[in-house]
Formats: C-alpha cells, structure tokens, sequence
C-alpha cells in the first residue's frame, strides 16, 4: 500500500468513526512482526472517556468498512491483518499540535529531535509552540516542529495509589454466603 493510499484510507476511517459520535485520536498500521499479520490501530476517545462500548462500536464500523472493500475486490491489504480499536489512555501519546491545545494544565513529557527531554506542566500552545513550566516558575517555549514524540503524564492524586483499585476490598470466593 503506497503512502497515499495509507493516507486515504486513515481519512476515510477518521470519518467513519467520527461518525459514530466519536473522536479519532490517532490511526496507525504497522507490522506485528518482519513477515507477518499487520495491525491496524485506531484510538478512539470521546467526552467524559471511553468505554468498552464505544471500542465495540468503533470496531466493528471499521471491521464492515473493511469487509466492503474487500466485498468489492479492493481489498486494503494483501494478506492477515488485525484492527486493534483502544482509548489512547491516560499517558496517551501526543501526536499533533491539537492534541498538545487540548492537553493544556495537564502534566506533559516529550523529546526534541535533538534527544532533549522536557516534562512540565503545559501552559500555551501559540504560534506554533509548545510552552511548559518546569518547576519553580521557569518556562521552555519548543517550536512544536522541534517535538519527535510526547505524551501525556499521569499524576496521582494526593492519597491515591498507582493501580487503581483503591479503597476495594477483597470480597472473598465468589459464589460462597
């Protein structure tokens, strides 16, 4: 499949799942392994979260998108293939200058293509950069075209435990008053 090709079809899906009433974080095709099945990555999120629901719905609009194509002979690859449809989490990965807008006040970590690091809390996306403030009341404005990869960072609440869980306690075996 040409680069072209891959970009038509990432629209096209972006359109189909948007229409179910859903955001399309990212797209992504890539090979499982050299010589093997490729997966077909789809991120799915929406207001207030994502849930199994939605990746159900999600899948199986693409999964019939998909099947149409192949229906007609236009298969959009030879050979195995998976569809993979997620929430992009909650260290969900950074991949356009709208994700970082949309990221604002929230805890963000990311490398330049110069292998500098930077995590800070992000406070504007203008003019095409990205500004953090790092500790302490300093601030780095990165060109958001100097960005390799970024993400999201996690920040326990005061109290709270890394695993989630909290506060559930071990009802004992399952079926037994």
């Amino acid at each position: 499949m040409s680069d072209r090709d891959l970009k038509k079809l990432k629209e096209t899906l972006r359109g189909i799942v948007e229409s179910g009433g859903l955001e399309c974080h990212w797209i992504d095709v890539f090979a499982s392994r050299p010589a093997s099945a490729k997966i077909l990555r789809v991120y799915i999120d929406k207001e207030g979260g994502v849930g199994h629901a939605d990746c159900e719905m999600a899948s199986m609009l693409v999964n019939d998108y998909l099947d149409s194509l192949e229906a007609e002979g236009r298969p959009w690859l030879d050979g195995k293939y998976f569809v993979e449809v997620s929430s992009p989490g909650i260290e969900r990965q950074l991949f356009t200058l709208e994700h970082y807008r949309r990221s604002i006040g929230g805890r963000v970590l990311f490398f330049t293509k110069n292998r500098k690091k930077y995590e800070g809390t992000l406070i504007s996306c203008d003019g095409g950069d990205v500004t953090l403030e790092t500790g302490e009341g300093a601030t780095h404005a990165v060109p958001f075209s100097d960005i390799k990869k970024g993400n999201m960072v996690y920040v326990p609440q005061k109290g709270e435990k890394k695993g989630g869980c909290q506060g559930q306690k071990d009802a004992g075996p399952r079926g037994k008053n």
